[in-house]
């Protein structure tokens, strides 16, 4: 079987494999500090990716439920960055489950049949209903947009 999200997995993996070094090597005083009032430190934005792994594997595996329709959770980043408290949470850990969690995300990506592809998931209003494809593909770009962004918009 051929991975139908192949070119996906590969730079996610890519990614993941580039990153997980950076972020390791990064300073107390590099992620810890705020930008700005209200803005997240490179470590809360690092919490965020794990957050959006997370709720994309729920739309993911949903996603290839045989049901026609399919209603996805709403995500609250503001909420969830809060409520867990990324910016305590001890460093190496944090990144290796940000790492553990994508490589997961690559493996089910590529067990994703063509027929699941095209399925729709609804948002109840929260943002415009997309496709398994675009779910994929956007999550992609989401995580490279903030790795840019941790990494002063170096290249990864």
């Amino acid at each position: 079987m051929t991975p139908v999200l192949s070119a996906t997995t590969a730079a996610l993996r890519q990614a993941t494999g580039t990153a997980t070094p950076r972020l390791l090597a990064l300073n107390p005083e590099q992620r810890l500090k705020c930008p700005a009032p209200g803005k997240w430190s490179k470590q809360e934005i690092v919490g965020h990716l794990v957050d959006s792994a997370v709720n994309n594997i729920a739309r993911f595996v949903r996603l290839q439920q045989p049901e026609d329709c399919i209603t996805g959770p709403v995500y609250q980043q503001d909420h969830w960055v809060k409520a867990q408290a990324y910016q305590e949470a001890d460093w190496q850990q944090l990144v290796q489950l940000w790492n553990l969690i994508n490589l997961h995300i690559a493996h089910l990506l590529d067990q994703v049949p063509a027929t699941a592809l095209e399925k729709v998931m609804h948002f109840n209003g929260a943002r415009e209903d997309a496709t398994l494809h675009y779910l994929a593909t956007d999550y992609l770009d989401h995580l490279q947009r903030h790795l840019h962004q941790v990494f002063d918009n170096d290249t990864i």
